[in-house]
């Protein structure tokens, strides 16, 4: 069996309620002549209206179709993962709030939106101008450009992610060789050879590494007995 990927229409919808979503699928089956008996995989992200287990638009689909699984999308699984790593470091926290802020300076006002777009014309005559990008939690390529040194690890695996012809046990085993490769690069050998690189490239442009990571100094704990102490 040869499985094909198609594309069919894109939908407005009032609502994003699981109910309204039923609906909505059903009468795109419909108006297109296609059988929702035929179905074997509901492919969505983790959102409650999309993937709940009452109430959910797979829930829905499965009761009318049993042999309708639901699998969690990996890409977006990936995209999460990705999304709260650089949450979890005040560097990248920092970086990415910066990030939002040009975007929300440049775009939201159309004289200094002009003006980017004239520098960049002036600046390469030959080259099409650039677009600053939204960031957003749900787009797993959003913080591809931002984030070199990830991309040579999860570029190649969220495009294969996305192929028509990816199956779940192929998908799982691709995550699971991110997962090793981010696992590796956190040993000792592979830390010594990113500080060194971090820190030539801050020597390449006159900055002094830091002696530690903003933010992240470690807080000395209050003994539980000198909390509520007087002191005199």
């Amino acid at each position: 069996m040869e499985i094909k990927e198609r594309f069919i229409q894109v939908c407005n919808v009032q609502s994003t309620s699981g109910d309204a979503l039923e609906k909505l699928v059903m009468a795109l089956l419909e108006e297109n002549d296609l059988k929702i008996d035929n179905i074997r995989d509901q492919g969505y992200d983790g959102a409650a209206n999309m993937s709940g287990r009452f109430k959910g638009l797979q829930s829905r689909i499965l009761k009318r179709n049993p042999k309708a699984l639901y699998v969690h999308c990996q890409a977006h699984c990936l995209n999460l993962v990705l999304v709260e790593s650089a949450k979890s470091n005040m560097c990248f926290v920092s970086f990415f709030n910066l990030v939002e802020k040009l975007y929300a300076f440049v775009a939201n006002s159309s004289k200094r939106h002009s003006a980017f777009i004239e520098m960049q014309k002036r600046l390469y005559p030959d080259q099409r101008p650039l677009e600053l990008k939204k960031l957003s939690d749900t787009r797993w390529a959003c913080r591809e450009t931002a984030l070199k040194t990830l991309r040579k690890v999860t570029a190649t695996a969220s495009d294969a992610l996305q192929q028509k012809d990816m199956d779940l046990a192929a998908a799982y085993k691709i995550v699971d060789g991110v997962l090793q490769r981010l696992a590796h690069s956190r040993t000792e050998d592979e830390f010594e050879k990113m500080y060194k690189q971090a820190t030539e490239k801050a020597a390449s442009v006159g900055l002094d590494p830091p002696s530690e990571v903003p933010g992240q100094a470690r807080r000395r704990k209050v003994p539980e007995k000198f909390k509520f102490a007087a002191t005199v």
